[in-house]
């Protein structure tokens, strides 16, 4: 989004403790530095996954010090299955769930290091349940994902210091996109509902047993007899 809006970056610092995850990142990066050459620079995004540890449990105040650059803006997506209505809700007894805790940390200690820093923390609605969350981050605002130009329809929570939310958001004209548009952008597989038109697909998963949809609940599809999660492929 940053870079989209011109935004160059001067160094970007990336930590997900999950190897997968990082090489996913690692060819979203060269894919932006191909689109953005100008805005994402070589030397913005060199050691970008070593500058810091990759487990935010063991980010600490030295580590942030010793950060050539100040920095401007913390993006951060704690995991949502301590909090999502698709798993157990287990809150703060799930183990994941102190990644919410760390990041806020990390936030805190930044602005004590260089004074207030700017943050966008993303996470699911259900997420509202644990008032701990707003009581760290501020009240958030809820998204509607494909109003923003996602394939997904789905909502999701955003606490941020940037901006009024409440207000960018009046400013965003929703558009609205057919299956069918979805499935000519996207390497889709189309099918056939009864009812009303269906525009906006739930959510799509990379894989199946991913846990986003409960067995013959909403959002699942119906494939040669069989309820399915909706895979991208």
């Amino acid at each position: 989004a940053c870079l989209a809006h011109g935004c160059s970056i001067r160094q970007y610092t990336y930590c997900d403790v999950g190897e997968d995850v990082r090489k996913v990142a690692r060819r979203r990066i060269q894919h932006l530095r191909s689109k953005y050459p100008d805005l994402l620079t070589e030397d913005a995004v060199k050691g970008w996954a070593v500058r810091i540890p990759q487990n935010v449990e063991d980010i600490q105040v030295e580590h942030l010090s010793a950060l050539q650059m100040p920095v401007d803006i913390v993006f951060a997506g704690p995991p949502c299955q301590p909090f999502s209505a698709a798993g157990e809700q287990r809150g703060w007894s799930d183990p994941r769930a102190s990644t919410f805790a760390h990041v806020t940390r990390v936030i805190a200690q930044l602005g004590q290091i260089q004074g207030e820093v700017a943050y966008v923390v993303e996470n699911v609605p259900a997420a509202l349940k644990f008032p701990e969350i707003t009581e760290a981050l501020g009240a958030p605002c809820t998204l509607e994902a494909h109003h923003l130009g996602s394939a997904a329809m789905r909502s999701t929570l955003i606490w941020t210091n940037v901006t009024d939310l409440e207000v960018s958001w009046r400013n965003v004209a929703p558009k609205l996109t057919t299956v069918s548009e979805v499935l000519k952008k996207y390497d889709f597989c189309s099918w056939k509902t009864r009812g009303d038109w269906q525009v906006r697909l739930p959510k799509f998963v990379s894989q199946k047993g991913s846990w986003a949809f409960r067995e013959g609940g909403p959002g699942m599809l119906l494939h040669n007899g069989e309820l399915e999660e909706p895979p991208p492929d």
